[in-house]
């Protein structure tokens, strides 16, 4: 009888101990080696001497981040190869780290090869303290199985109030919890948001926790351009987003001049060009404006119109107000032919203000964490288009008790 030979986990498997939790799959990047060629992980313009040579590199930029696991002796020795769209999900030394650690499981093992391909796709398993380095299929299929049902550090995406919602008619819209407080997005995580946006001037205390609280989920960061312009802030929002998926929405109006965005932008890029000469890692971010209701008007904010800006955020907003629903229409309307991403907070989540809200077909709806469940059931059982059609039949005829009832009545008969 012929002998079954299995195959092996992986062409290289290191074992060792377990530092930081967790599991992550990337595109390894062996960085105390030298590096043959130009890897994903590698951009050849950190090697220009001056700007016009920078320039005369033909370099096209990945349009996504790309997700790596740094292979390195020593955490405080980096070196400074990792290009700024390069997110950093895992991370193999030898020597022991020394905190503050980094985001993301962490294993030290005793020896790393001496000799590796420059990208090896890697797997790290942070709770078992193993890696393994081009991983058979069968290794594959397993962790991909498992990253399908968990977050970065936790696992929050098993149950089924974790997942995206869809509309009645087939749509998927993003449910936001929105906290005042750093301390309550772990909260707000558990309660099933997709996303959490804080709204505080104040940056977080401890980065690190803050990671391992949103288990990969995106991150909201609402705050005033003065907050989010601090010296001390700007080089943190990089260093942070190599962990987080960041977005950083300041708010409109303020007491600053139009194009504040332009001006935040450039003493971003100032701070990233510092962490550059310094060899830190970078992440990748995105732009937003969190437009606080004031009055009625046709267009939002000046700042709107820049392409650096790629979502809109309304809040304290009175959806029970003909003049502020119809200018607020107006304005998602606007949006819609610039490109942007739209969102709404909800204050009042009764079946009239969620289908108004609907019926604008935004990309999120946004509320406080304990609404989060609630919103999300009643969303699934209304649709974009209805709620749309409905909401402009309402506009010539706002308090007529029919049309103000039909909301309602879908979600009566839909749930039996």
């Amino acid at each position: 009888m012929r002998e079954i030979r299995q195959e092996p986990p992986a062409r290289w498997v290191l074992i060792g101990t377990p530092i930081r939790p967790g599991i992550a799959m990337g595109i390894g990047a062996p960085l105390y080696l030298p590096t043959p060629g130009t890897p994903v992980w590698l951009d050849p313009r950190l090697f220009a001497q001056d700007e016009e040579e920078r320039l005369a590199i033909e370099y096209k930029m990945p349009t996504e981040p790309v997700e790596v696991i740094a292979l390195v002796q020593r955490l405080d020795d980096m070196p400074p190869l990792l290009a700024p769209y390069v997110r950093v999900v895992g991370w193999v030394v030898e020597q022991e780290p020394t905190p503050p650690l980094p985001s993301g499981p962490i294993v030290q093992v005793p020896r790393l090869p001496r000799i590796l391909p420059p990208e090896p796709l890697t797997i790290i398993d942070g709770n078992a303290g193993v890696v393994y380095i081009e991983p058979s299929v069968q290794t594959l299929n397993r962790y991909q199985a498992q990253l399908l049902r968990m977050a970065t550090h936790t696992r929050f995406y098993i149950e089924t109030e974790h997942l995206p919602t869809r509309t009645w008619d087939g749509h998927e819209l993003l449910i936001g919890a929105w906290v005042p407080q750093w301390e309550m997005v772990a909260e707000a995580v558990q309660y099933g948001a997709d996303f959490v946006a804080v709204v505080n001037d104040n940056p977080p205390i401890d980065a690190v926790a803050l990671t391992q609280a949103l288990g990969g989920k995106p991150l909201w960061w609402i705050a005033s351009a003065d907050a989010l312009g601090e010296e001390s802030v700007l080089p943190s929002l990089w260093k942070w987003s190599v962990a987080i998926h960041l977005t950083c929405l300041l708010i409109q109006p303020s007491s600053r001049a139009p194009l504040q965005v332009e001006d935040w932008w450039r003493a971003m890029d100032t701070a990233r060009d510092a962490l550059k000469r310094e060899h830190q890692p970078l992440g990748q971010l995105e732009v937003g404006l969190a437009i606080q209701w004031q009055q009625s008007r046709v267009k939002p904010p000046p700042d709107a119109k820049s392409p650096l800006v790629k979502t809109l955020c309304w809040f304290q907003i009175d959806l029970q107000q003909r003049p502020i629903v119809e200018a607020l229409l107006a304005q998602q309307t606007w949006a819609i032919r610039q490109g942007k991403r739209r969102a709404l907070v909800l204050n009042n989540v009764d079946p009239v203000n969620l289908a108004t809200a609907l019926g604008m077909q935004p990309h999120a709806l946004l509320t406080i964490p304990k609404q989060v469940q609630h919103v999300k059931h009643r969303a699934a059982l209304l649709g974009f288009d209805e709620c749309h059609h409905w909401l402009l039949h309402r506009l010539q005829a706002w308090d007529d008790p029919n049309i103000v009832a039909q909301p309602n009545a879908w979600l009566m008969m839909r749930t039996g």
